[in-house]
C-alpha cells in the first residue's frame, strides 16, 4: 500500500466512525450519515436497511476517494443495537478495506 491510499483509507475510516457522531463539523450540519437517529427511532423491520442506505448515500456524497463495495447492517432491537460492516475501495487501489463496528447506546 501506498501513502496516498493508505491515507485515503485512513481519512475514510474515520469518515465512517464520524457517521454516527453526535457533533458535526463547523459550518456543515448534514454531514454525516444519520445514524444515531435511527438507532434511537422505535423499533421496525426496515431499520436494517435505511442504515444502510444512509452509510452508502453518507459515503458518496463526502467521501469521493472511496468506492462503496458493500454495506451490511444487522439490527438487534432488544438491546437497541446495529451490527455495521462496510466494505470499500480506495480509488486508484486494489485493496478492499473493511470497517466492522457495532453502533449501541450507551447508559
Amino acid at each position: 500500500m501506498n501513502f496516498a491510499s493508505f491515507s485515503a483509507s485512513s481519512s475514510t475510516i474515520s469518515f465512517c466512525s464520524c457517521l454516527v457522531s453526535a457533533v458535526s463539523p463547523p459550518f456543515q450540519p448534514f454531514y454525516g450519515g444519520n445514524i444515531r437517529a435511527l438507532l434511537f427511532e422505535l423499533a421496525y423491520d426496515d431499520v436494517a436497511d435505511d442504515v444502510e442506505d444512509n452509510i452508502r448515500a453518507a459515503i458518496e456524497r463526502f467521501e469521493p476517494r472511496a468506492i462503496v463495495r458493500r454495506v451490511d447492517a444487522k439490527a438487534d432491537p432488544d438491546i437497541n443495537s446495529i451490527r455495521v460492516t462496510i466494505e470499500f475501495q480506495i480509488i486508484n487501489s486494489e485493496e478492499l478495506v473493511t470497517f466492522s463496528t457495532t453502533l449501541s447506546r450507551l447508559r
